[in-house]
């Protein structure tokens, strides 16, 4: 059963007998970096690493977007293009004239070869809801098809006022297998869980999560819940 590395509940009784004893520890550092000081904490992330390994994880997914759509379709990946493409048809005739010209204008000078590297084909998650108290979730949950859509028109108030009125704004908890799934640190699904402990008994300490992708589609029986914001 895929692992929800935001909450410490679902550890192995044994790991958090162990843990116990290093609260002392735990209540002394804020960050995770200083598991891998202590050989002990260090060995409890790889041992957490592992579980997640065999049997997945939970991954968050930040939008706004159409509620039905998700739960018929899942999470789809896809091209920038195509999905620009399929707003206009979809969504064109909200804007005028004048704003049409500057939805293709912003887009085709934004989204460069780099940009597009970044974001086509894959579909974006997180282990835990820190980007919620944070705030780096808040424009994905306030503009409509996310950033392959309203990343160049964050000053543009009468485009963002259009995006913002469409839509549900969602957290999707997805259950994803670990060889689906790219991200960019050692470790990071044992790290987090621990880090997620580390939060429960040290109000100081400093939630630890990562940006991961998976570039395959998350298809509906994946969709562990849908919550609404």
């Amino acid at each position: 059963m895929a692992k929800n590395v935001s909450i410490a509940d679902g550890m192995p009784p044994e790991i958090t007998s162990r843990l116990k004893g290093h609260i002392p520890l735990l209540q002394r550092i804020k960050y995770s970096e200083d598991f891998f000081s202590h050989r002990p904490l260090s060995k409890i992330v790889h041992e957490l690493d592992t579980i997640c390994e065999s049997e997945g994880i939970v991954g968050v997914h930040y939008t706004r977007a159409d509620r039905e759509r998700i739960l018929s379709e899942g999470l789809v990946p896809c091209t920038g293009a195509g999905r620009r493409a399929e707003f206009l048809k979809a969504q064109g005739h909200l804007f005028t004239d004048a704003q049409r010209e500057r939805l293709r204008t912003g887009w085709a000078s934004y989204f460069n070869e780099e940009q597009c590297k970044i974001r086509d084909g894959r579909v974006w998650f997180n282990l835990t809801r820190v980007a919620i108290s944070n705030g780096s979730a808040e424009p994905l949950l306030s503009n409509y098809g996310g950033e392959i859509i309203y990343m160049p028109f964050s000053r543009d108030k009468e485009i963002r006022r259009i995006l913002w009125s469409l839509g549900e704004a969602m957290v999707v908890e997805c259950s994803l297998k670990i060889d689906s799934v790219h991200t960019f640190c050692d470790k990071p699904w044992g790290r987090t869980w621990l880090s997620s402990y580390h939060c429960s008994v040290n109000p100081e300490a400093f939630q630890w999560d990562v940006d991961l992708y998976t570039e395959e589609p998350v298809t509906p029986d994946a969709i562990v819940s849908i919550k609404s914001l």
